[in-house]
């Protein structure tokens, strides 16, 4: 396993977190990163932590730029990538050490294009909620597009993936969408031979009480009932 990979991190005013994230992907077991910080016009701390951890290791690259969103952030960072997989990681998660090197290993085992973790969804007061399949498995397209549709075992997310950069071809997430994530994967899923899903938990997404997906109820919120409906039919086309 000599193949690069991009890391992609898009982040706007996480200072408070940023250093754990941005240090577990360069404490890695797997080593042969392209690890890409995309500054999304962060008006805090954010912006010099980047380039603070850049003198640091010459994998990373620091992008900035003006605020555009986490779909712009992302689209940054899949102009300049150059690897032959890419995983995006949300600037207040952290992964697994072992992150790459596992999905990596039953990627390679299976013959597949995507890789899948366990993820767990981390709270304030501590507690964990884990997402995952009961057993590691190769689903083939089919089986893994009906896992995705219901979204019980394995997430809409892109951030506990690991994507052979082959699938991007052609894809952007959608700029000024909620719930961008859910335009996205199913594509790419229908796209891959098949998907590897391992029971480790790899991935800690921190659940903030304050974030977008606990807010109130606003317009935006029907963004995901869009991309579901886009999902539905697009199934109803290719399945």
């Amino acid at each position: 396993m000599d193949k690069l990979v991009s890391v992609i991190v898009p982040v706007y005013n996480v200072d408070r977190y940023l250093g754990r994230c941005i240090k577990s992907i360069m404490q890695q077991s797997y080593r042969n990163l392209e690890i890409i910080l995309v500054d999304d016009g962060s008006t805090d701390n954010s912006g010099t932590i980047c380039d603070t951890f850049k003198e640091t290791d010459d994998r990373i690259i620091v992008i900035h730029k003006e605020n555009g969103g986490l779909s712009d952030a992302r689209n940054a960072g899949i102009k300049v990538f150059t690897g032959e997989y890419v995983t995006f990681i949300d600037s207040d998660d952290y992964i697994d050490l072992d992150f790459y090197c596992g999905l990596l290993k039953q990627m390679e085992a299976d013959n597949t294009s995507i890789g899948v973790a366990a993820i767990a969804h981390v709270y304030p007061n501590g507690s964990m909620r884990v997402r995952k399949l009961e057993k590691n498995q190769r689903l083939d397209r089919k089986a893994a597009m009906g896992e995705l549709i219901y979204s019980q075992n394995i997430s809409n997310s892109v951030c506990n993936k690991l994507f052979e950069t082959a699938l991007f071809e052609g894809v952007e997430f959608p700029k000024g969408k909620l719930y961008e994530d859910e335009y996205v994967t199913y594509i790419l899923f229908h796209r891959c031979k098949a998907v590897s899903v391992r029971t480790d938990v790899l991935y800690y997404y921190r659940s903030n009480p304050d974030s977008i997906t606990h807010a109130k109820f606003s317009d935006r919120e029907l963004d995901r009932i869009y991309a579901s409906l886009e999902k539905i039919e697009f199934c109803k086309t290719e399945y």
